[in-house]
């Protein structure tokens, strides 16, 4: 079995040991033809006392000014075995779990449609002290 086109991948945030709230500032994916985009997220190192880290793909429909969620991973509260996964199809209907907006979406949720290929990826991170060291990579085809 063949795909019928190539696999593409990018790394969206660099791994890098995280203390605090950031984002990955403006990313343009080289296609506007993605049928299907596979997010994986890699969390290598955390400490701290009681570390949380919330992970969210949002897209911007003006060109990158303002960012809606996509998708939010399920919450990390430590080094994980296994990277996590969220697949996301082009013009899919997704439940939307509450208001669409920046940071808005339920843990593990998949939201709004994605329809843009301007992204970016935001991360919150809690608790007292808290470190996470992790890396978010994209495939589409």
């Amino acid at each position: 079995m063949s795909l019928r086109r190539p696999l593409k991948t990018r790394n969206l945030v660099p791994s890098s040991a995280r203390t605090a709230n950031g984002d990955s500032g403006v990313i343009v994916l080289d296609d506007v033809d993605i049928e299907n985009l596979l997010i994986r997220l890699n969390v290598t190192a955390a400490s701290g006392t009681s570390p949380t880290l919330d992970v969210y793909i949002q897209q911007s429909l003006d060109g990158g000014t303002n960012f809606v969620d996509v998708a939010r991973f399920s919450q990390i509260t430590g080094t994980t075995t296994n990277p996590h996964y969220i697949s996301l199809a082009a013009g899919a209907a997704n439940s939307v779990n509450g208001a669409v907006g920046d940071a808005t979406i339920s843990a593990g949720t998949v939201g709004t449609s994605l329809v843009s290929n301007v992204l970016r990826v935001k991360w919150v991170i809690g608790g007292t002290s808290p470190s996470f060291t992790f890396t978010v990579d994209a495939f589409w085809a």
